[in-house]
């Protein structure tokens, strides 16, 4: 799948620190309609707590519009690190309620927390999504025959509709784990669906974050460091004339070719895209 007509959301997380990053929402701001977009980080604490918001946000409100809509996506904060993302969070919701009306968090524990803080916090009005990292569906397309079947996102279940009543969910998102993805229908409640590249697999330990560290100190989790990833990455080669791409502590393989079912007039989907091969583009060139 490649980004259409259709398509209103982008996805700056993890890719927004890149060279020409500005020019690659020149790009897609003239070419595509775009009513929503993500900034933040969706796997990375150290790379959340890095991204000059202040900048990004400028850049957004110019090349868009003032008024564009956008979510704030919070990782899996760790214990080295929670303290300083709660901080974050709240400065930023603070200085952006203006542009900022949703925030997608990826845990339960930052669940509690932010529905807390805005239940404390009455001045600002955010709808609260659940992210893809809450939803583990088995994932990897080297096993044709699994891949190739219809799949079924196993989040519709009585516990998740109970989380969704209990903390006012609005959305909640999923990654295209198989070729033909079947479509839980939750009333009320908007799908965002990532595309065209889905995470494999994702975790505390940095390859980029270890390069310049002492051999002793290599490739331990959740270690500080000066966001080395901010304009590498590491291609794959896994002989599948598929792409796999490693940004940061995250494995992406693209999958450009599925299908939605149960997809139908009242159901509210969006689409949301993550311009990993023009940013590629831009790096090898």
């Amino acid at each position: 799948m490649i980004i259409t007509e259709t398509t209103t959301c982008l996805n700056l997380c993890e890719i927004c620190r890149f060279p020409d990053i500005e020019t690659v929402i020149s790009e897609i701001k003239d070419n595509y309609s775009i009513s929503r977009i993500y900034i933040g980080s969706y796997f990375c604490g150290n790379y959340f707590l890095k991204c000059n918001y202040d900048e990004l946000i400028d850049i957004l409100t110019e090349a868009f519009n003032p008024n564009i809509n956008i979510t704030l996506v919070v990782p899996v904060p760790t214990e080295r690190n929670l303290k300083d993302i709660k901080t974050s969070v709240n400065n930023i919701l603070n200085k952006y309620s203006n542009n900022i009306d949703e925030i997608t968090v990826n845990d339960y524990g930052m669940l509690e927390y932010i529905y807390e803080f805005l239940n404390t916090n009455t001045q600002l009005e955010l709808n609260i999504n659940m992210g893809r990292i809450f939803f583990k569906d088995y994932r990897d397309p080297r096993y044709d025959e699994y891949f190739n079947s219809d799949h079924t996102p196993k989040y519709n279940t009585s516990y998740l509709r109970k989380t969704i009543r209990k903390y006012n969910i609005k959305s909640i998102e999923a990654d295209v784990t198989h070729k033909s993805f079947i479509l839980p229908d939750i009333e009320g409640i908007i799908v965002g669906i990532h595309t065209p590249y889905t995470y494999m697999t994702t975790g505390k330990i940095c390859e980029y974050a270890s390069q310049f560290k002492e051999m002793t100190k290599k490739f331990r989790p959740s270690v500080p460091c000066n966001t080395e990833c901010n304009n590498v990455y590491i291609k794959y080669n896994m002989n599948d004339n598929r792409k796999w791409i490693r940004i940061g502590k995250t494995i992406f393989f693209e999958n450009n070719c599925f299908k939605l079912s149960n997809i139908n007039r009242d159901s509210k989907e969006r689409l949301i895209y993550f311009p990993l091969n023009e940013i590629i583009g831009k790096v090898c060139n």
